[in-house]
């Protein structure tokens, strides 16, 4: 097997679907969907890792969907 860096989950893959929302140069608001791989022991965990990341950032956001992913190692 190649030397290839991967990250395997210490706990499982967790699939996380959020709406930002952001202000344009006009002042018009933009929502963007976005999609967060997030290793954590269950749901619960996976949202408090959400929070703790996106706390440190000036976008107002809110969380759409959280649902185990099926990937076990990422390349």
């Amino acid at each position: 097997m190649a030397n290839i860096d991967s990250i395997e989950a210490q706990n499982k893959f967790w699939t996380v679907s959020i709406q930002v929302k952001d202000e344009d140069e006009n002042g018009k608001i933009k929502k963007t969907k976005e999609t967060h791989l997030v290793d954590a022991v269950n749901a619960t965990d996976c949202e408090k890792k959400l929070h703790e990341y996106m706390d440190g950032t000036m976008a107002e956001w809110e969380l759409l969907e959280v649902k185990q992913s099926k990937i076990i190692v990422v390349y």
